[in-house]
């Protein structure tokens, strides 16, 4: 039977279990920024493209980025954290969930017209997505150099 030791075994596996919590700071800075700064104008200009449906630009500016959390929960390979920065709107952009799904406009209880979907969340959060990869990917590495790098 050979046995064989590797030198730093046991500090890498220690460092792999810190390295979420770690992280996690990084992370959300990074998610902050990228929410503010890259997702919410991109969907915005989105919006701009049915400017008929809001000519004053309110739709627009009752966008924000919600308060973000840290939720903890159990996964299939345990203890899990996931942090969220959610879009969402005011209560003067109502009109914002029929315009981009879609709906029925009924008068006097009779269907009269159905309203095409137009949506903008999802193309607005996609073309986000090669900038979000890369400040994650950033912040990821950020906290590994913090730790002492790649040895």
């Amino acid at each position: 039977m050979i046995k064989i030791d590797i030198i730093g075994e046991k500090e890498l596996k220690a460092a792999v279990q810190r390295l979420p919590l770690e992280m996690l700071g990084d992370i959300k800075d990074g998610s902050d920024y990228v929410a503010e700064a890259v997702v919410l104008p991109n969907i915005r200009k989105h919006l701009r493209k049915y400017h008929k449906y809001s000519q004053t630009g309110e739709l627009s500016r009752s966008l924000y980025i919600k308060k973000r959390k840290i939720n903890t929960y159990k996964s299939n390979l345990g203890k899990a954290t996931k942090y969220n920065a959610i879009v969402a709107f005011k209560r003067d952009g109502a009109s914002i969930v029929p315009l981009e799904l879609g709906h029925k406009l009924v008068i006097k209880g009779k269907t009269v017209k159905m309203i095409k979907e137009h949506p903008f969340m999802r193309p607005g959060a996609d073309d986000s997505q090669a900038t979000v990869n890369r400040v994650i990917i950033g912040a990821i590495q950020k906290t590994i150099a913090r730790m002492g790098g790649l040895k």
